[in-house]
Parts: structure tokens; sequence; C-alpha cells
């Protein structure tokens, strides 16, 4: 068999017009991961060959588009979707384009690994890709547990050619192609009859009327401060009416919450792991009373309270923030902040470095006892269990 693939420094799946000739290209094998050689003579067919001159491996599909996909998602950071359900799109393509923030390789989700977790602004969503096997029911309720919506790729039936030709046509089916791709939660519709139906497992009633997120209002310096939670997670915190010093205070919660200003709506858009956080902010500063204080008082010179306090101080719900943890470790200031004893660390998200994290646990004799999945606020998140 003539190998046309292989996979480079950075770990790429990269075909053999990619590359330069010889060693040079610094490539390994896709699947006994030794070191090839590209051979682009002027007689043969361009291919690699190992340099141990060993028999050519034989790639097999599955182990090559399940990396492939993997590669491809990560690089675009987006992909062609099916409407999302409960979402009915009024154009006559009913597909749409997904624009992600980041997108993390098999992520620990808690007592799982999805092949990959996309960040957006308004929530997560996990990316699962089915060569032989599909996901199965005991994920698919792991899934559900967690709450986050999450769609499965089909790449049982595409034509694995090793090829430019045949890369950017599987390229365009991964990234482009809806039909390959099903949501697993949230649960599709059911129809029946013509009538559209929430799935019974959802236990949500149909309703005629649309309703605005649950507002939670808060009153800070006289003023109204309004935040509400959107359907995937993102957090959306609003001034009812203007004043400098409340915009001047939402600008530094956006600064340290990754927030960003929706000109259109006149509000600011958080991620979901911000939302206790937020919370927490929000309540230290309100006012005692209705009254309020004088709004002559400029909020944004009080310092906000940090929603997870110091390096050795839990928050409210009684963890400390592993992003925290991670970050001493690196300035040198961990483990002698950490407590003695048994503790929690929330991650607040997926953005978390797990790997560095629990490599500064293991080499500084902090024992990571296990991983929990909590729900705070109706969101899901993950806790480190650890003793010192």
């Amino acid at each position: 068999m003539i190998m046309t693939i292989a996979v480079d420094a950075s770990s790429r799946v990269v075909s053999i017009h990619e590359v330069v000739r010889g060693l040079a290209c610094d490539c390994r094998c896709l699947e006994c991961n030794e070191v090839v050689v590209a051979r682009q003579g002027l007689q043969r067919m361009h291919h690699f060959s190992h340099a141990s001159q060993k028999v050519p491996c034989e790639v097999t599909p599955e182990s090559f588009l399940h990396r492939y996909a993997k590669q491809l998602v990560r690089e675009s950071l987006g992909l062609q979707l099916p409407p999302q359900p409960g979402h009915r799109p009024d154009s006559e393509d009913q597909s749409s384009w997904w624009d992600f923030d980041s997108v993390k390789v098999e992520p620990w989700m808690g007592n799982f690994r999805p092949d990959l977790a996309a960040e957006l602004m308004d929530g997560p969503l996990l990316i699962e890709f089915a060569c032989t096997s599909f996901v199965d029911e005991e994920k698919l309720a792991r899934i559900k547990q967690l709450g986050i919506r999450t769609v499965e790729i089909d790449l049982s039936g595409l034509v694995v050619t090793p090829s430019s030709e045949g890369l950017l046509e599987i390229k365009r089916s991964i990234l482009h192609d809806a039909t390959i791709k099903q949501w697993l939660y949230p649960l599709p519709e059911i129809v029946v009859g013509g009538d559209t139906l929430l799935p019974v497992e959802s236990g949500i009633q149909q309703e005629s009327s649309v309703h605005l997120p649950e507002r939670q209002r808060f009153t800070i310096q006289g003023f109204w401060v309004d935040l509400r939670v959107l359907e995937f997670g993102s957090v959306v915190v609003r001034s009812v009416a203007y004043s400098p010093a409340i915009a001047e205070l939402l600008k530094r919660l956006s600064r340290r919450y990754a927030g960003r200003y929706v000109a259109k709506y006149k509000n600011w858009m958080f991620p979901a792991w911000a939302m206790a956080a937020l919370q927490d902010e929000l309540e230290a500063l309100a006012d005692g009373d209705s009254s309020g204080l004088s709004r002559g008082v400029d909020p944004s010179s009080q310092a906000l309270k940090p929603s997870f306090t110091t390096e050795n101080l839990p928050d409210v719900n009684g963890y400390l923030d592993a992003r925290l943890i991670l970050r001493h470790y690196r300035t040198g200031i961990a483990p002698a902040c950490l407590p003695h004893g048994s503790f929690k660390a929330r991650h607040y998200g997926i953005e978390l470095d797990c790997d560095a994290l629990e490599d500064f646990f293991r080499g500084s004799g902090v024992e990571l006892l296990g991983v929990e999945v909590v729900r705070i606020a109706g969101k899901a998140d993950f806790v480190y269990v650890l003793r010192r």
C-alpha cells in the first residue's frame, strides 16, 4: 500500500503534496508513529515511506477520519449544523454556520471525554464523531445530566481517498454537510400529523407565547441592574437607566469575566461560566435597601468583592477557584497558599488547562481524589476533590 498521508511535527494530518522533500518533512507514520521520508521523485508516484525501510503501514479509515475530523474543526473554528431543536430558521436553507471562540480536544467532562468541546458566547457545544461506533445510551445519559448541547457527526459514509483532492472532499463533508450531523441534546422534536411536539423526556410544556428568561434585579447606588441567563448559558447584564458610574462598573466586570458590550441591545454579554461570579459581584455591590445610597458615590471607586476571594478562601458554595490555583502555581505562590486537608476547587467552565494543573498537583504532593459534576444555579460545572 502506498502511504500518501502522514502526521507532521505539530501533529497535523498532511498529504504528501503539502510537505517538503525527504526527511526535512519532519513527519511520522499515522499508524505506527515511526519517522517517514517524503519521496517526491520524478518517476514514481509521490508517497511517504518509513525511514527504517519497513513495509508501509495500512492506514485504517476509522483512525484517520477520527483524527482528521478533530483537526479540521479545531482549525476552522466552526461547523455547518442543522437547526437546533426548538429553533426554526426562516430561510430556505435550514442549516447554519456556527462560529466557535475556541475548541478543546477530548477534555474531561466529569466522568467522560467528548471528542471536542467548542466554546461559544452563549455556552459550550460538545461534538462527537462516529465511524463504526456511535454514542451509546450510557454516554447519552451523561450528556443529558450535564445539560450541555451536543451534536454527533456520522463519518461512516465518507469515502477515504488519500490524496489532496480526497482530503478536500472529506473536509467539505465534515465542515459543511449538515446531513451527516444530528443533535443528541437538546432532544430532537417529534412531528406527529404535521404538529410539532416537544420530546417527552424534556419535561417542557408547549406554550404559544415566547417568554424572556427570568430576570434577577439588583439595586446598585440607586440604579436597577438586571441579570438574565439565556437559553444555553450566556449571561446578560444591563443597567435599566444609564449611569456613567454603573457603566464603568460593568466595564470592569467585563474585563474580569470576559464580557463584551452588545450595542444593539445596550447590554453586556458574558460566557456561561461567569454566571455565579457575576451574581456574587452584583449582590455584594447591591444596596441594603430599596432607597439605595447616595447617587453621588461612584460605584466604580468601590473595591469589587471577588466571588472567589483569596487563594485560601472558598466561594459562597465552599469551592476554591481552580483557575486561580493554576495562576498561583505558575507564579510560585502555590502550593503553600493551599489549605491543608481535604478541599474542593471549581473549574468555572471548560477553559481551564486541566492537564497543566493536574501536573502541578502531582508534582507538589496534592492528591486528586476525583472530579465531581455539580449544578450551580441550574448550570453544570466540574469540581476537583483534593487533599493536601
